[in-house]
């Protein structure tokens, strides 16, 4: 073999690792920034039912209520479920005040309440979303 060819394969080796490597970031960068979506798909789904049930005031807040109260204006049904697609967690009641009062809950991507929480800036897909009476919360 002669160096020429030798050179030549040692420059279609390094080109393919080299693409390879690209390929392989590119993947993790989209698959991260999908995660990521998900995290913000999430908030919204969230901040969208807590808002809808602050300004209903719906004296139920079973999940025939709310899927109802989503039709009702206009919102697809599919925005009771979190993104990781389980039904998003609605608790309501009357407070010592007489108002009604609402928490609109989603425990991440483990399904599991835990440590990590948006209200206290958490990035993490596991983070709890606790949004009681329009502000995020610890739990």
């Amino acid at each position: 073999m002669s160096a020429r060819a030798g050179g030549a394969r040692g420059t279609l080796v390094a080109a393919a690792v080299g693409f390879v490597l690209l390929a392989g970031g590119l993947a993790w960068g989209i698959y991260r920034a999908a995660l990521h979506a998900k995290f913000d798909i999430n908030g919204a789904r969230i901040r969208s039912v807590a808002k809808l049930l602050a300004l209903e005031k719906p004296a139920s807040v079973d999940g025939g209520t709310v899927r109802a109260l989503l039709r009702r204006n206009g919102i697809p049904v599919d925005e009771a479920v979190d993104a990781w697609n389980r039904p998003i967690l609605v608790e309501g009641g009357a407070g010592p005040d007489g108002a009604r009062h609402y928490a609109v809950i989603s425990y991440g991507r483990d399904g599991r309440p835990g440590p990590c929480s948006v209200a206290g800036h958490c990035k993490s897909l596991d983070a709890d979303w606790i949004l009681r009476d329009e502000v995020w919360r610890d739990q």
